[in-house]
């Protein structure tokens, strides 16, 4: 099977249950890994502790006027003590969670799109599944 490259098109952001695919102009999620070994006195077998925290990085336009707006979803469910859903999708990949949501800040700069920055702590670790069946094989005759 030939390898396919993905682009932004190929893309989408799902933030509680509403697609914002034509606001954001790129999302990232990052993870940050923190491995220790303890090594025993006596000399037994070493023990090992690790914990990952992910991120969740959105630059999207400014759409606070909007009837569905990311800014407002973000903004209102920001302080609340419930997770807000994400659905980011990759091609025929999506990773699906929660995350703490933050007021977003707002930057306006003459000449160019208003956009919001925002990085959320997500709430574990985010699941990851294909979001399309495999095109079955075919044979020919």
């Amino acid at each position: 099977m030939p390898f396919t490259i993905k682009t932004g098109k190929d893309c989408d952001l799902t933030i509680a249950a509403k697609p914002y695919k034509d606001r954001v102009s790129s999302w990232g999620l990052t993870n940050n890994t923190d491995q220790q070994v303890y090594k025993v006195l006596d000399g037994s077998d070493p023990a090992f502790s690790a914990s990952v925290e992910f991120e969740l990085a959105i630059v999207f336009a400014y759409d606070g006027e909007e009837t569905d707006s990311l800014f407002a979803a973000l903004w209102n469910a920001a302080g609340a003590s419930t997770p807000i859903a994400f659905v980011a999708t990759v091609g025929g990949m999506s990773f699906t969670g929660s995350a703490i949501a933050t007021h977003p800040p707002v930057e306006a700069k003459a000449g160019e799109v208003v956009e919001c920055s925002v990085t959320l702590k997500v709430s574990g670790t985010p699941v990851m599944a294909a979001t399309t069946a495999p095109a079955a094989a075919t044979t020919t005759k």
